[in-house]
């Protein structure tokens, strides 16, 4: 699995790239909010909690406070 760790500052928004085989969104620190193209719902991910996203679509990720973020890519593993 590829794994990315970053610092982002507060109001900066960037696409996750390659949520088709899973990516895992994990907030280190601070605040982050997320949002899927063909989802209804929104999510905020809080310091020390994690979201699976998985299937084609955008996704996008702002972060409401300067953060950590850890992404990790293809966490449904090639039979998913």
């Amino acid at each position: 699995m590829e794994q990315d760790v970053m610092k982002v500052k507060k109001g900066h928004v960037m696409r996750i790239p390659n949520t088709a085989s899973g990516c895992r969104i994990s907030c280190l620190s601070g605040v982050l909010w997320l949002t899927k193209e063909n989802d209804p719902e929104d999510y905020i991910i809080t310091a020390d909690s994690n979201l699976v996203v998985q299937g084609r679509g955008r996704s996008v990720i702002e972060a409401v406070t300067d953060c950590v973020v850890c992404i990790t890519h293809g966490t449904l593993g090639r039979y998913a």
